[in-house]
């Protein structure tokens, strides 16, 4: 028996409504984690204002999110930013290459910023809800 169309679906759950549902997986992710409480410590990897802008730190966090939530390589997840409309809500960022993920994630390992350490932050973030 399938719930009832108004019945709230927990957090991650799929069934057959589900993609008659107006907000995502991830559109909830949006709405449960803090994302800006990242960005004090994500803007110290960009310190110069030098060379081209570089892409919002916390904005390429969120991609990295998604690239380790779907198991995505940088080239996956760029080319899935460009075909879904879920990721480029939930990400909100302009057109970006593969290189340029990859240099954020030379960056975060340079300042000593863990990926693992920022991900295990916003699972606590979710299962605080």
């Amino acid at each position: 028996m399938l719930p009832h169309p108004t019945h709230q679906q927990p957090l991650g759950t799929l069934s057959s409504d589900a993609r008659s549902r107006s907000t995502t997986f991830l559109d909830d992710l949006n709405r449960l984690v803090d994302w800006e409480r990242f960005r004090p410590r994500l803007t110290r990897l960009y310190p110069s204002k030098t060379g081209r802008p570089a892409h919002d730190p916390v904005k390429m966090l969120k991609l990295l999110f998604v690239e380790r939530l779907y198991n995505l390589s940088d080239e996956e997840v760029v080319r899935a930013l460009e075909d879904r409309r879920s990721f480029e809500r939930f990400v909100a960022i302009d057109r970006i290459d593969s290189s340029s993920l990859t240099y954020y994630r030379q960056r975060l390992v340079g300042a000593g910023l863990a990926l693992d350490g920022l991900i295990e932050e916003i699972n606590q973030q979710i299962a605080g809800h």
